[in-house]
């Protein structure tokens, strides 16, 4: 046996080693940095709400304005076309969504509206025309025709907007604001 040849041997297989170790400890490095970029990233989840044209995105604790505006319609729709018989059910589904200094005055303005409703023996619907989202102050208006009749009268259209403010709390959206009025949406305050 040649013992220079058997001691190159084991120097290279040594310094290989030396390599190795050092190649192992940065791979372990990377997959620490990778791990903690994982843990840190944020869901985002890309949804196409019924009736819009562009896809929605949704995170944690915010959603983009195709997200806000398709919840500001269906808001505006459960709102605008309140019936004596269909007032307990628009209560039960925006509770959950409501801001709790908000579910006070929103369900005594439901309930006294279907009320008022009831006693005049009015129908009334809204057809939103617009929708638009204020990225400046969060808003959505969702602007639109609210038609009212009774018996033996003719229909009455006004314009009406509702502006709403959503927050995004754990994927969940909350109306943190709400207005309605009889009027163009006010965009510039």
């Amino acid at each position: 046996m040649d013992f220079s040849r058997f001691t190159n041997r084991i120097v290279g297989a040594q310094t290989e080693a030396r390599w190795l170790r050092w190649i192992a400890l940065g791979l372990l490095g990377a997959n620490i940095v990778l791990a903690v970029g994982v843990f840190q990233t944020r869901t985002v989840v890309t949804i196409q709400p019924p009736g819009m044209s562009e896809a929605a995105q949704i995170a944690e604790n915010h959603a983009n304005a195709a997200y806000k505006k398709a919840w500001g319609l269906f808001i505006a729709n459960l709102l605008g076309n309140v019936k004596p018989g269909s007032a307990d059910f628009v209560i039960a589904t925006l509770t959950p969504l409501l801001a709790p200094d908000l579910y006070r005055p929103v369900v005594d303005a439901i309930q006294d509206q279907a009320l008022k409703i009831n006693r005049a023996k009015v129908a009334t619907s809204f057809i939103a025309q617009e929708i638009l989202y204020n990225p400046q102050n969060d808003r959505v208006y969702v602007a639109g025709r609210q038609t009212s009749s009774g018996p033996g009268s003719d229909p009455v259209t006004r314009e009406r907007t509702y502006e709403l403010v959503l927050s995004i709390e754990d994927y969940k959206p909350m109306i943190t604001a709400l207005d309605v009025y009889a009027d163009s949406p006010r965009l510039e305050e």
